[in-house]
């Protein structure tokens, strides 16, 4: 009998085996730090993070990923579940950009402790801010069917929180927000994406602009990718459009 092709969807999985070429011929539409090529790059870097990826498949070549890391200890503010409750870290780090959140809880979360958040699962890209589904193909039900069946699993595998703190208002994402409130979660306004605007002449400029914690963590990271073995390359202007930029240097 006919028919579609029936969604099988995994979870706690390593990366699909693609390369770059492989992603431009079959992920044309997903952001590039969703991809496996970005994704294996940052999980060199990120030794303290364990991929637990979730994929659907349906018939050959459909391929649908949403990222996901577990973290066992608390990470650095960006990844921590609880400055998405309001928490500040005591030591006074920064989330990215220097996003302002409503800190008036922070004391009350604070003194929950780490035992009710640890281990956490966060769900997205950790370096490129983006918690998305990275797919070629689509159902109605496809979000709701990977959330539907990673959520019972981490919990099976004593994951006590799930994170996923950088849905973009892009086109379909919706939908995994519905599919996360569906499975007991929560949601909430955190800020705008997308830019950072870069009021200098120049980086080294704007670098030099920058308080001195958040001008050494910017030097650190990038250092810490350098060491992965990631380029880094920054291009403005003309240079920037995405034709550009289709294929690596």
């Amino acid at each position: 009998m006919g028919g579609a092709p029936r969604v099988v969807v995994s979870t706690g999985q390593g990366l699909p085996d693609l390369d770059w070429e492989g992603e431009l011929a079959d992920l044309t539409d997903v952001f590039p730090y969703l991809g496996p090529t970005w994704l294996r790059a940052s999980e060199k870097a990120l030794t303290d993070l364990q991929p637990w990826h979730t994929i659907a498949a349906r018939a050959r070549g459909e391929l649908a990923l949403l990222p996901g890391y577990v973290m066992t200890t608390p990470p650095v503010v960006d990844h921590e579940p609880r400055t998405y409750l309001g928490w500040q870290a005591p030591t006074g780090e920064e989330v990215c950009c220097g996003a302002q959140i409503d800190a008036c809880l922070s004391g009350e979360v604070d003194a929950l402790g780490t035992e009710p958040f640890f281990p956490a699962l966060l769900l997205g890209s950790p370096l490129g801010y983006r918690t998305e589904v990275a797919y070629n193909f689509w159902t109605p039900s496809l979000m709701a069917q990977m959330v539907s069946e990673l959520v019972p699993a981490a919990f099976a595998q004593g994951i006590k929180c799930i994170v996923a703190p950088w849905i973009s208002g892009r086109s379909g994402n919706d939908a995994l927000v519905a599919a996360l409130e569906q499975a007991g979660g929560h949601s909430t306004f955190w800020g705008y994406e997308d830019y950072l605007r870069l009021d200098a002449g120049s980086w080294d400029g704007h670098l030099a602009a920058l308080p001195l914690k958040k001008r050494q963590r910017i030097k650190s990271d990038v250092r810490r990718a350098e060491a992965a073995g990631v380029h880094v390359e920054r291009v403005d202007g003309d240079a920037s459009a995405p034709t550009s930029l289709a294929s690596p240097s």
